[in-house]
């Protein structure tokens, strides 16, 4: 490799030296890839060693004072910045420029003290609007790009912090100015995006996201669709992108006269400028990077170093900000082209040796798959290490489909420039144009539905297979295996670690019990996962709204790698808590169903006795007394009491205490006050801690009451109801409750699925969807 791809090399080791918390995690899967990256040891220290030496020390100093910087929030109740786009789906990219400090003392956007701040900030987030800031937004008439002070609330999730924002005002005097370049692009893009929308329709957001990165316009079950078929690097302005813009520009400026140099020279520059109009994203400014190289080696008439290139990218994006290193988006960009760079070549080869004779490949086609193939293997460890999936069918979807998005990319710029000129005309391009995005949304909505098209990976397999294949590297360098042997002592070791991971694991007795609050908008779904990953479901959310795509719950069962229901416990037959019952008992393998067995007159709840009865599903009553253990967690009935008289279906829930060892969860169903006050005595009598709640009804005012909560605080509190719903859920007095109490408050609306990972001496972690 060239000498600046190993710069950028040691560069990025001290800036992973710089988080040791985050080296230490990924200490596995880094050792894998510089025992297996071609770069001789330092035999012996020397001025070219200390030179290497300096590179890493440089890279520590800047992640560490990257690391050192003022955090973006802080813990502030309100921001002032700008939105990068208009809110689609209820969220968008917001600009934060700074924080105020009026926490905790009743302070918001338009006080007296929102111009007191903590220091600017300059750091990009995500903001979801609740449904009052969304009406300020439509009120003060503000649009991208323009300034605005958010009130809300800072929560943390997979991706990094991001805000809740409840309401919205107008920025203070000394905001900034709207008119420089900056936010007039913003402005611009803002214009474009809508035009897009106007165009192409229903396929709008579609078109916004392959050509200006913005996906609020973009369906949430489409975009899940993409990643579960494995085409979610075609939602991102990557290096194909890039590429596909700069060879247009190319060709375009070759045709108005310019030499081949000058038009590759200027072809680089005017790509340069798309990558800053979109917001300079890690793939596509990799990609920019690198063709300025190739455009420059071309003029000067040198020879192309495609890892020189590669390493220049990665330098220049690490000396504007450190930070990028942890970023799944940088990490993926970049492993993929060096996978590409690294296994192309030698995978063409071996198809091409096995395709030899009367079946031989068209040579096109053994490239277009050997590429895929290499990007895949690439970027497989790292997608399972941040999103724990892995799309199976990611590379058939990529070579099949990849065509229409070459096709439909020009084809909306086109519809764009065209529009210019003569918007009737742009609209009967774009018609056509959106027949080829059809295609490409229905076959990716076709594959994603498939149930074995993705498959849940938990991210301890990377570091399991990382080791075995570090331990194999190792071994080879020190025998000084030939190639083959090498191979053969890395498939063995890869092996040995994924197979002594799980016998270790439970050797240990490390088990864990794993609960996921499911977001499926207005209703219930808590699925339960014992230490011997045997699964349990409580409740299935309401009916679908998309007949196209399975059910929230089934989708998101799939995800987690549940294939199989020990038993399916419905809590009560209202709607909202059986609404995915039918569709999960034809596609899902389920042991039996439990529920209060109580007469209900309802087409949907009798539905689900034929269909049970036609499966041979055994379906019996949960009464208040009843228990069971799976696998080292005791499984307690407590409510419905036989002896009790119930006056709807919400006084009848099945209400279950599930504890393992030191650790309790608490599913109360929709159960009233006046039930959790009833079965209070036998909780005592089993537990004094509380460690986690499904709050009753939707955190509704007729449940949680003031007595449970006082004598069992929850540690965590979770309640699970949809976004904007009509019912005023959660109610505010319940919320002050349990905050009195201590309680962490999590909220399906807006963190997503919420999932609590505890083991039997207490402890837990809790991990957001968003």
């Amino acid at each position: 490799m060239p000498p600046v791809a190993h710069v950028a090399l040691a560069f990025a080791i001290g800036i992973a030296f710089s988080d040791i918390g985050a080296l230490k995690s990924a200490a596995p899967l880094l050792l894998a890839a510089v025992l297996l990256t071609p770069i001789r040891p330092l035999r012996r220290v020397g001025p070219g060693s200390m030179l290497w030496l300096l590179i890493v020390l440089a890279g520590l100093l800047s992640g560490t004072w990257a690391r050192a910087s003022p955090p973006c929030g802080g813990g502030s109740e309100t921001v002032v910045g700008r939105l990068l786009a208009m809110p689609g789906e209820g969220s968008t990219s917001f600009f934060v420029e700074r924080v105020g400090n009026g926490a905790g003392h009743g302070t918001g956007p338009g006080s007296a003290d929102e111009s007191r701040t903590r220091g600017a900030t300059a750091c990009e987030i995500r903001v979801y609007f609740g449904e009052a800031a969304l009406g300020d937004l439509a009120r003060l008439d503000v649009s991208a790009g323009e300034p605005v002070v958010l009130g809300g609330e800072w929560r943390e999730g997979r991706a990094g912090p991001w805000f809740r924002a409840g309401a919205a005002a107008a920025a203070p005097a000394g905001s900034g100015r709207s008119a420089s370049p900056r936010w007039a692009l913003v402005r611009w893009r803002a214009s474009l995006t809508d035009r897009l929308g106007e165009l192409f329709g229903e396929r709008g957001g579609l078109a916004s996201a392959l050509v200006l990165a913005r996906r609020e316009g973009l369906d949430p079950a489409l975009r899940q669709a993409f990643a579960d078929a494995g085409l979610a690097h075609l939602l991102a302005i990557s290096g194909f992108h890039t590429g596909l813009v700069y060879g247009i520009l190319r060709v375009l400026l070759g045709l108005i006269g310019l030499g081949r140099r000058r038009a590759r020279i200027a072809a680089a520059l005017a790509t340069w400028a798309y990558v800053g109009f979109i917001g300079f994203p890690d793939a596509a400014s990799r990609a920019a990077v690198i063709v300025t190289f190739l455009a420059l080696a071309h003029s000067l008439g040198r020879p192309q170093a495609r890892w020189g290139g590669l390493g220049g990218a990665a330098l220049i994006l690490l000396l504007l900000d450190p930070t990028r290193l942890w970023s799944a988006g940088f990490q993926l960009s970049f492993a993929g082209a060096a996978g590409l760079l690294a296994w192309t070549r030698p995978l063409e080869n071996l198809f091409e040796r096995w395709s030899s004779g009367r079946f031989r490949l068209p040579r096109s086609a053994v490239s277009a798959f050997s590429a895929s193939l290499a990007a895949t293997a690439a970027t497989t460890p790292i997608v399972v290490w941040h999103f724990e999936q892995v799309a199976l069918l990611g590379v058939p979807n990529t070579l099949a489909l990849t065509p229409l998005v070459a096709i439909g990319v020009p084809g909306i710029l086109f519809s764009l420039a065209l529009d210019i000129l003569s918007p009737e005309a742009a609209q009967v391009f774009a018609g056509g144009v959106e027949l080829m995005l059809l295609a490409l949304q229905r076959a990716v909505e076709a594959t994603s539905s498939l149930s074995w098209a993705s498959a849940w990976t938990p991210a301890a397999t990377v570091s399991a297979s990382a080791t075995g294949v570090a331990a194999g590297a190792l071994l080879a360098r020190l025998i000084r295996a030939r190639s083959r042997t090498r191979r053969i002592l890395l498939a063995f070791w890869t092996l040995v670690g994924l197979l002594v991971w799980p016998l270790t694991l439970a050797w240990s007795g490390r088990g864990t019990l794993s609960m996921h609050f499911l977001d499926v908008g207005q209703g219930d779904a808590v699925a339960v996962r014992t230490p011997g990953k045997r699964w349990l479901l409580f409740d299935t959310g309401p009916p679908k709204r998309d007949e196209n795509r399975p059910h929230a719950v089934i989708r998101q069962l799939r995800e987690l790698g549940a294939r199989r229901l020990d038993a399916l416990i419905l809590t009560h037959p209202d709607l909202d808590h059986i609404g995915g019952a039918a569709e999960l008992l034809r596609d899902v393998d389920v042991v039996e169903v439990l529920d209060p067995a109580l007469p209900a007159a309802r087409p949907a709840y009798i539905e689900l006795l034929e269909i049970a009865e036609a499966r041979g599903i055994p379906w019996r009553q949960a009464l208040k007394g009843e228990s069971w253990s799976m696998d080292g967690v005791d499984f307690h009935v407590l409510w419905p009491d036989p002896d009790s008289e119930f006056v709807d279906a919400n006084t009848s829930s099945v209400v279950v205490l599930a504890s393992f060892g030191e650790l309790d969860l608490l599913l109360t169903g929709d159960a009233p006050d006046e039930v959790e006050l009833d079965i209070l005595p036998d909780i005592l009598a089993r537990t004094r801690t509380l460690e986690i709640l499904k709050v009753g009804h939707h955190g509704s005012r007729t449940s949680t009451a003031p007595d449970l909560a006082r004598r069992l605080p929850p540690q965590v509190a979770v309640v699970s109801l949809g976004r904007y719903n009509r019912f005023g859920h959660p109610d505010p007095g319940v919320v002050r409750r349990l905050e009195a109490e201590g309680a962490r408050i999590y909220r399906t609306d807006r963190d997503g699925s919420v999932t609590v990972i505890g083991r039997d001496d207490g402890s837990f972690r809790v991990r957001i969807g968003r």
